[in-house]
């Protein structure tokens, strides 16, 4: 029986995993035939090599994942100045959520008319629309590593999030600027002399602080209650240059090494380079899935237990012996 279930033709890697099983097979069927022994040996050779496969196949898939960063904070906090010091810095690709709905609101689309409405009323746009512009801009990109800025802003948006990007998409952390309602407002205000925006002004402006107060914070608490992603504060407080410190102490443990630091070469291909870079490591793990390394079971697995293949090694080993005289 043994012997029949080996004849099991394998047409894809997960049904390997039936090789696993047919060890456990032949030992319990208790045949101490030398055919068998080694037909048992080659199994657990092939399992073995399977789950090799299978580690390799994952580390490669998590490689071709896109990496990203949420960063979220109240508005006028200061995460799109931050971004754009850690895109230079790091070669991110920084998106913001808010500037892909103003620019698809600015084309006079659809959807520009729901968002220009959601906007003006210091509401936040449904996910769809949101999630679809993200999807969008990452695809079309060469890199890798994503800064999000200002997404996920609700439960609803996290729900989607996970519905609709986990199979390309891995969160690394939250960043999150943590700054006063009453800085928020000041920042808010100062800004709108100059931005032009429709929402930075003082009835927008509360308007945004209370979406803020009543969906993004309890947001924030909930990562953190239940770890469901990695939540890294900064303080906002400060000036440019003492906020974009605190950003790099927090977010050192999660930069990939992979990442090149522009501030040291100033190099406008690093994301480029970057993604490259990951292209080789991924092709490196997929060779070796097609050409694992032998081990010692792999050789025991060509040698007989019979007394024919016995007295043909006896006979090899007597003429290396004669050779050697």
């Amino acid at each position: 029986r043994a012997q029949a279930v080996a004849t099991i033709k394998v047409t894809h890697w997960r049904e390997m995993h039936i090789c696993s099983l047919l060890v456990a097979t032949a030992s319990a069927l208790g045949v101490t035939t030398p055919r068998s022994r080694r037909l048992t040996r080659m199994l657990a050779t092939v399992a073995e090599t399977t789950k090799r496969v299978f580690r390799v196949k994952e580390e490669e898939e998590a490689l071709r994942k896109r990496r990203v960063v949420f960063c979220l904070g109240g508005p006028g906090a200061g995460k799109g100045t931050q971004c754009d010091r850690l895109r230079e810095a790091y070669g991110y690709v920084h998106l913001s959520a808010g500037e892909l709905l103003r620019r698809e609101q600015a084309s006079g689309s659809e959807d520009g008319e729901l968002i220009q409405s959601y906007l003006a009323e210091g509401k936040i746009v449904p996910v769809s629309v949101s999630l679809s512009l993200l999807r969008k801009e990452m695809e079309e990109s060469a890199s890798l590593h994503f800064l999000i800025d200002g997404f996920p802003r609700n439960f609803d948006n996290v729900e989607g999030w996970i519905e609709a990007m986990s199979d390309v998409a891995v969160v690394d952390c939250v960043l999150f600027y943590d700054v006063p309602p009453d800085v928020l407002l000041d920042r808010m205000l100062e800004r709108g002399e100059t931005s032009g925006r429709s929402d930075d002004n003082l009835a927008a402006a509360h308007k945004r602080l209370a979406t803020y107060s009543e969906s993004t914070l309890p947001l924030i608490e909930h990562f953190e209650r239940e770890h469901l992603f990695r939540v890294v504060r900064v303080a906002g407080i400060g000036s440019v240059d003492e906020v974009w410190q605190l950003t790099q102490d927090a977010l050192k443990p999660f930069l990939p090494a992979l990442l090149i630091d522009r501030t040291a070469n100033d190099d406008d291909d690093a994301p480029a380079a970057a993604a490259a870079a990951e292209k080789d490591a991924a092709a490196a793990l997929a060779a070796e899935a097609e050409n694992p390394p032998r081990s010692d079971d792999d050789d025991d697995t060509t040698q007989g237990d019979d007394e024919h293949d016995s007295a043909a090694e006896a006979s090899s080993s007597s003429s290396s012996s004669s050779s050697s005289s």
